[in-house]
């Protein structure tokens, strides 16, 4: 696992000791992704040779790392992309001795310094050699270099077009040779084609083999949200990226890709053309709101998390934020699990659900903004239990962590008998730091 501080972790998950620890150049966001090489072809089945399990991740400098998973060692480190303002927060595919990089950014923020220009980077995917870490090819989200557009009333340049980054891990239709990933929203104007949109990509060339374009004009960065205003794109969009992970699965018997969209919107998309299967809306949504970080999948059946950010009119559909289940076949609701239901009354939880739920044989597992962890039956969403990870422990060491909320990157994750949630997220307004393990017996 990763942390904020660029620390990379190795731990035994009996019993949580560190078998090895790795300093990056920063904060690591994504997940670590673990790529099985052989030392040359795999050989049959009847005399096996060593292979070397390589751990693969990411920091917020673009940087990406292989290295050794048993040791800790570093095979090889590559820069992915060279602008200032690169960065990777999702996490990395493997496939066929190939690493599929998503590339975001951090323009939005630095649109907040009135003396920084913005914004001239683009989101992109990259595909790199996963034994020595050669670029392959970059495919941008946005194909038009930018430009000096006007300039701010303090007289700093503004430039565009920009942004729409990938902020997720690339999903992979082996039989299509195809990889889905969501853009995010531009960072300046003009808008772009591939903002606010699901791409998919040729494996092989990165060549885009289609788009789906959901919302068009969206032009927004951290400027507008906090009042700074010189950077701030005019007209003002509504911040409606596809941050989460799209997810491919089989719906009787066919093929469907599904993404879920800060405007609280969900789309069933058809992978081999893009056309619009359904689409239903589980949540107001916003640019802090809606479908944020993930979704999960299970016989056929997508359970969504979601909060609100603002009220909706008489013509909202009648969702509460919390979780929601719904059918893969043609969107219909389940069932909703809304936050108040989720707190049952429990005076320091707020059921405002962000993190990506995890859906396993009977039970789904959500957690929330207030740190808050629940265990749903599958079939009802009926509350089975919850623990309040927003409090004090004493850790391995002897010493006293604190969790807090439970949002961004890391949703709750099952090995092995145990369940692993980390609890603690500054944007959440509930800091902290601690991994907890749980046994489902």
């Amino acid at each position: 696992m990763g942390s904020h501080n660029g620390s990379v972790y190795a731990l035994d998950q009996a019993t949580g000791c560190t078998r090895w620890h790795f300093k990056a150049a920063t904060e690591v966001r994504s997940a670590v992704t673990i790529d099985l090489v052989f030392a040359s072809a795999p050989p049959p089945a009847s005399a096996p040779a060593p292979a070397v399990a390589r751990a693969i991740f990411a920091d917020r400098a673009a940087n990406l790392y292989a290295l050794d998973a048993t040791t800790g060692a570093l095979l090889w480190k590559q820069n992915v992309d060279a602008h200032a303002n690169a960065a990777i927060t999702g996490s990395i595919t493997s496939f066929e001795g190939m690493l599929f990089v998503p590339i975001s950014s951090n323009d939005d923020i630095n649109a907040m310094d009135p003396s920084q220009s913005c914004c001239t980077h683009s989101g992109a995917v990259v595909a790199v050699d996963a034994t020595n870490g050669e670029i392959l090819w970059t495919t941008r989200t946005v194909t038009e270099p930018a430009q000096i557009t006007g300039r701010t009333k303090i007289g700093t340049t503004v430039w565009g077009p920009s942004g729409a980054s990938v902020w997720n891990t690339p999903t992979l239709d082996i039989d299509r040779r195809l990889l889905f990933v969501g853009s995010g929203n531009n960072h300046s104007v003009p808008a772009t084609a591939m903002s606010d949109s699901v791409l998919a990509l040729q494996i092989d060339t990165g060549k885009v083999a289609w788009t789906y374009q959901s919302v068009e004009g969206d032009a927004w960065n951290a400027a507008c949200i906090y009042g700074v205003g010189v950077s701030c794109p005019d007209p003002e969009g509504p911040d409606t990226d596809f941050g989460a992970t799209t997810i491919l699965g089989k719906i009787d018997g066919r093929k469907r890709l599904f993404a879920g969209q800060k405007s609280g919107w969900l789309h069933a998309l058809a992978p081999e053309t893009g056309a619009l299967a359904w689409k239903v809306r589980v949540a107001i949504g916003g640019a802090e709101a809606g479908i944020r970080y993930g979704m999960a999948l299970q016989d056929e059946v997508l359970y969504v998390s979601s909060t609100h950010q603002a009220e909706g009119d008489a013509n909202e559909p009648r969702v509460q934020p919390g979780l929601v289940a719904v059918s893969a076949r043609d969107g219909s609701i389940l069932w909703q699990a809304d936050g108040e239901a989720l707190c049952a009354g429990d005076a320091d939880c707020d059921g405002a659900v962000t993190a990506p739920p995890l859906a396993m044989n009977e039970i789904v597992f959500a957690a929330g903004l207030d740190g808050v962890l629940f265990a749903l039956d599958r079939s009802s969403g009926e509350r089975l239990w919850s623990f309040d990870t927003a409090r004090d422990f004493t850790t391995l060491r002897g010493t006293t962590t604190r969790g807090g909320g439970i949002a961004g990157t890391a949703g709750p994750m099952f090995a092995n008998g145990r369940l692993f949630v980390s609890s603690g997220y500054g944007q959440a307004l509930r800091p902290g730091n601690a991994l907890i393990a749980f046994s489902l017996d």
